[in-house]
């Protein structure tokens, strides 16, 4: 199996996808951290933080039906065909 690429790191050799989820992790765990110490220092008070998860869950709803996802049967299905396609 071919390499299509080498990593940053030149004393190592890792396949493009996986140097991707690597770096896509890195960036995830980053904002995470940056999300909790914004969190830390100006905490959301219990109304803004209901009022923040509803338009969270209505966002959510929106998608789904955009994406045609219309019950818990969807998105098992849709997990199941990525997990075993991917």
């Amino acid at each position: 199996m071919a390499v299509s690429r080498i990593s940053k790191n030149p004393g190592s050799f890792v396949p493009t996808r996986m140097t991707e989820e690597i770096e896509l992790d890195a960036k995830v765990e980053q904002l995470i951290l940056e999300a909790r110490e914004a969190e830390r220092e100006n905490p959301l008070s219990g109304d803004e933080f209901a009022r923040e998860m509803d338009a969270l869950r209505q966002y959510g709803a929106e998608r789904a039906r955009a994406l045609g996802i219309a019950s818990e049967d969807d998105v098992d299905r849709i997990v199941y065909d990525l997990r075993s396609n991917g």
